[in-house]
């Protein structure tokens, strides 16, 4: 589903963001708060279509693509998150290079957000890289803690079966041991 958000004549083609929502996980009976958010931040009623989520037999899925103002998918995270169990995922790309950005969410992590180039990679900026290396210059383990957790690796490992599943991929859950 891709929503074209209603916009005054005056909004340039630069100041439109696109963005997609993810929604790996909701429970039925948040379904329709979660489509009230979306309605009322994109500013029209909006009916998601839900689909079950195959590795949580009581959460259901979906996703919507959006055309909006910059800052939609921050004011979606930042509403998202309040609703009980769920796990989503926001990106969204400014028209013209603006601050391209993926919010993540878990209920047992909580929110991550990272600038993202064009590719929906994450980037770093030199600042950031600095201060972890000066901090952990002498436990390199330290350093990679750092380091992942500035590119959201524990929200990507907690996301991924969803992503797969939700491409109708079987997923196989591996536990290690030793």
């Amino acid at each position: 589903m891709v929503i074209n958000t209603s916009a005054p004549a005056s909004t340039s083609a630069s100041q439109r963001a696109r963005g997609t929502l993810l929604v790996h996980t909701c429970t039925r009976a948040m379904t329709g708060p979660l489509e009230w958010v979306v309605s009322e931040v994109l500013g029209e009623s909006i009916k998601l279509q839900w689909s079950p989520q195959p590795i949580a037999p009581s959460a259901v899925r979906t996703d919507v693509e959006w055309i909006a103002t910059p800052g939609t998918a921050a004011a979606l995270a930042s509403r998202l998150m309040r609703i009980p169990n769920i796990r989503f995922e926001i990106t969204e790309f400014v028209h013209g290079g603006g601050c391209d950005q993926r919010f993540s969410f878990t209920p047992d992590l909580g929110l991550y957000r990272a600038d993202i180039d064009v590719n929906g990679d994450i980037t770093l900026n030199e600042q950031r890289i600095r201060t972890a290396m000066d901090r952990h210059a002498d436990n390199p383990g330290e350093l990679r803690r750092a380091l992942n957790l500035m590119l959201g690796a524990q929200w990507d490992a907690e996301l991924e079966p969803f992503r797969i599943a939700s491409d109708g991929d079987s997923v196989r859950w591996v536990h290690r041991v030793g």
